[in-house]
C-alpha cells in the first residue's frame, strides 16, 4: 500500500508538471545558441542550490525532504524548457509531450523517447490523449520513484547529502536544457495521432 501510494504521488506529481506549461518570461527576438546556454547554465546553478539547500536537514528530515525537493527542481526545469522555446521564437508550440520529452528522455522509458522523433534536421511530435498519456507517465513513476529511493540513502548524511543532491541536480538540469536546445533549434512538426494514442475532442488543447 506504502508503494502504491508513493507511485501515485509521482504520478499525480509528473503530470501535473507537464500540463501545467508555464509561460515564458522573456521577450523579444529569437536568440543564439549562446544565450540559450546561458539560461542553462542559470538554470543548473539555481536548481542545484535549492537542492543542495532542502538536502542538508539530515535524517528523517533529509528523507522527507525529496519530493518537495524534486518538485522545486521540476519546475525550474520546466520554466527553463519554456524559455529556450521562446528564446527560439517556438513557445507556441510548446506541448505536454515536448515537456515530458525534454525532462525525462534519459529514464530508460521506451515510450517517452518516442514522444519526440528525430528524422533528418527536423522533430516530429506525437500526441497523446489524457488517458494514454496518464498511462505512460505511471510507468515513468516506478522508474522516478527507484530513482529516488537510491538517492535518499545520501540524504542521511546532512554535509554529503547536500553536496550529492546539488551535483546531481546540476547535471540533469543541465541534460534536460541540452534537451531542450537539441528540440528547439530544429523545426518541429506535430504527427497525427496514431489510432489510439489520442481520445476524441482532446486536439482542441493544442
Amino acid at each position: 500500500m506504502k508503494k502504491k501510494l508513493e507511485l501515485e504521488g509521482w504520478t499525480n506529481k509528473v503530470y501535473e508538471l507537464v500540463t501545467n506549461v508555464p509561460e515564458p518570461k522573456l521577450a523579444g527576438k529569437p536568440s543564439d545558441e549562446v544565450f540559450v546556454k546561458s539560461l542553462i547554465r542559470q538554470s543548473a546553478v539555481k536548481s542545484s542550490s535549492v537542492s543542495a539547500a532542502l538536502s542538508i536537514p539530515g535524517g528523517v528530515a533529509g528523507v522527507l525532504s525529496v519530493l518537495p525537493d524534486v518538485y522545486s527542481v521540476w519546475r525550474i526545469q520546466a520554466q527553463m524548457i519554456s524559455n529556450i522555446a521562446a528564446a527560439y521564437g517556438k513557445n507556441n508550440l510548446l506541448s505536454r509531450e515536448q515537456m515530458l520529452w525534454c525532462m525525462f528522455r534519459q529514464m530508460g522509458v521506451g515510450l517517452i523517447k518516442e514522444l519526440v522523433i528525430q528524422q533528418g534536421g527536423r522533430y516530429l511530435v506525437q500526441h497523446y490523449g489524457k488517458k494514454n498519456l496518464l498511462s505512460l507517465i505511471q510507468k515513468l513513476g516506478v522508474k522516478i520513484a527507484h530513482q529516488q529511493s537510491a538517492r535518499m540513502a545520501g540524504r542521511v548524511l546532512p554535509v554529503i547529502g547536500s553536496l550529492s543532491a546539488g551535483a546531481l541536480t546540476y547535471y540533469d538540469t543541465q541534460r534536460v536544457g541540452k534537451n531542450a536546445m537539441q528540440l528547439y533549434s530544429r523545426d518541429i512538426l506535430f504527427l497525427p495521432p496514431a489510432s489510439g494514442l489520442a481520445e476524441a475532442g482532446e486536439f482542441e488543447e493544442f
